[in-house]
């Protein structure tokens, strides 16, 4: 049964094959009748071949179409060029979009911890640096004691609180 359907050929009507062989050529059009040549939907492409090549101006059509179909040639392969810049061209701007914005958002992050340390560095002075005091006096903190009117021992206690007040330490 198998080489029944090896041995049927499929039918196909005549419109159909002369449209096959054209398509085999690439080509849409019917060039044979464009150059005045009489085909037959039956024809095979070897007799469509030696039909063209019968015409009396057959170089010249030859020349022509060959002109016509370098000129198609190189106007795709010109569009391909272009085509290709104008990708190469959208990469590098996407590459340099990219890398402004990674360049910025470094720059972001370098200002982020700049002020980072700056504010823990404002939180911290004393803890890490001692502030300096200015010199006091202790004779511009308090009077001068008169023993005719005073009594020495509430003078050291006033003597006493002013020191902690300025915080003068003891030790000293």
């Amino acid at each position: 049964m198998s080489s029944a359907k090896a041995n049927v050929e499929p039918v196909i009507p005549d419109f159909e094959v002369k449209t096959l062989q054209l398509r085999y050529w690439g080509l849409r059009l019917y060039p044979a009748e464009n150059l005045g040549v009489e085909i037959w939907a039956s024809a095979t492409i070897i007799e469509i071949k030696k039909a063209i090549q019968a015409i009396p101006n057959y170089d010249e059509e030859v020349d022509y179409i060959k002109e016509l179909l370098e000129t198609l040639k190189a106007k795709r392969l010109e569009e391909e060029k272009k085509k290709l810049e104008r990708e190469e061209k959208r990469i590098a701007e996407e590459r340099e979009v990219k890398r402004i914005l990674e360049e910025k958002e470094m720059e972001n992050a370098f200002q982020l911890k700049k002020l980072q340390l700056e504010l823990e560095n404002k939180s911290r002075p004393s803890e890490t640096v001692p502030m300096a005091k200015p010199k006091l006096e202790m004779r511009h903190l308090m009077r001068k004691f008169d023993p005719k009117e005073g009594d020495i021992s509430l003078y050291f206690v006033l003597f006493e609180r002013q020191a902690r007040r300025v915080e003068i330490y003891e030790d000293l």
